[in-house]
């Protein structure tokens, strides 16, 4: 059997878990707790709370784009922008870090762009 790298599992999280909305999947991708770190905060997040987010986010029907750029043994960086399908149009984007350890997401570094209107033509 082949050792899954941190590219393989931070893919099947956003295919799975993002893309195919089946948030159950983060009790076997991330760790219990994730560390979440962000501009403003910084939150060890359980299992329920990583879904409880995950629902909140998949609500707001933003429609995702992920570019997965580089991996390495431990590390994987990626972009990611999302654009609502709703009006007025909003639209966000972000770069991301994710280190795996164990096979799991242990940690995030987070770089939100802030919340822009896009004008409709």
């Amino acid at each position: 059997m082949v050792a899954r790298t941190p590219l393989d599992i931070v893919t099947e999280y956003y295919d799975v878990v993002w893309t195919g909305q089946d948030v159950e999947r983060i009790r076997w991708l991330c760790t219990d707790p994730l560390h979440r770190h962000d501009p403003a905060s910084n939150a060890a997040l359980t299992h329920d709370e990583q879904i409880a987010r995950m629902h909140g986010a998949l609500a707001k029907r933003l429609k995702y784009k992920f570019a997965v750029k580089q991996g390495n043994n431990e590390y994987v960086t990626l972009v990611w922008q999302a654009v609502s399908a709703a009006e007025p149009t909003i639209a966000i984007a972000g770069i991301q870090v994710m280190r795996v350890q164990d096979g799991r997401i242990a940690e995030v570094w987070n770089a939100l762009t802030p919340q822009l209107w896009v004008p409709q033509d």
